[in-house]
């Protein structure tokens, strides 16, 4: 069970059942029943997820810039 306060850690990654995470947070005891408890602030994909998440950046990125490198190329083409 996940329990995050703020849910800033939400904008980051989409949780789902089965995936590898690296998450940052704070350990505490739970003293009525003795139980450890983390306490998340940030959660990250771990692993393929995280390597994928850099690559659709990166994909996303470029696309952007060839997008602007186009769209100056047709501002600048000149009109007959």
């Amino acid at each position: 069970m996940l329990f995050a306060r703020g849910g800033a850690w939400r904008k980051t990654v989409p949780l789902q059942d089965g995936m590898l995470v690296q998450a940052r947070g704070k350990l505490t005891v739970y003293e009525a029943r003795g139980q450890y408890q983390l306490n998340v602030s940030l959660v990250q994909a771990a692993g393929a997820g995280l390597l994928q998440a850099k690559f659709d950046a990166l994909k996303r990125a470029r696309e952007v810039s060839l997008s602007i490198v186009l769209l100056g190329c047709m501002v600048a083409a000149p009109s007959n």
